[in-house]
């Protein structure tokens, strides 16, 4: 089965499916089209959250048969805050580095000058097609 979700281009505005964009690269222009970073950050505050909740929940579980009065409850809870501060900070760093690299590789000039090309190419054919089905009488798709 194949994958019918398309994908647009920023760069040149091309739709194409998903699985054209290896590396998240369009094939027309060579633009990365990355997932926004705020995604990783938010995957990895709550994979802290979960992790943090787990673990948490077991250290309770054995300092309270040890004989403390911790209740495993109360050490998830504490364990899921300190998961998600921890790890989602980590995230909230890593996605600030994915920005800025994301950022300059889409500032590179060759290939914001072949998605103008591709844009302009496209704009020239869509106006000549028009200028075709009018002269034709046929309908515009």
């Amino acid at each position: 089965m194949s994958d019918r979700h398309l994908t647009a281009c920023w760069n040149c505005e091309t739709r194409l499916p998903r699985t054209a964009f290896k590396d998240y690269r369009c094939p027309l222009c060579g633009a990365r089209n990355d997932p926004p970073a705020v995604f990783l950050f938010l995957a990895l505050a709550f994979l802290g959250l979960m992790m943090g909740w787990l673990g948490g929940m077991a250290y309770g579980a054995i300092v309270r048969v040890v004989g403390w009065d911790l209740g495993w409850a109360l050490a998830g809870q504490v364990g899921a805050i300190l998961g998600a501060v921890v790890i989602g900070g980590l995230g909230f760093v890593a996605a600030f580095l994915l920005a800025l690299r994301n950022a300059a590789a889409n500032r590179d000039k060759e290939v914001l000058l072949r998605g103008a090309e591709i844009r302009r190419a496209r704009a020239e054919h869509e106006s000549v097609m028009k200028v075709t089905a009018r002269s034709t009488g046929e309908p515009l798709a």
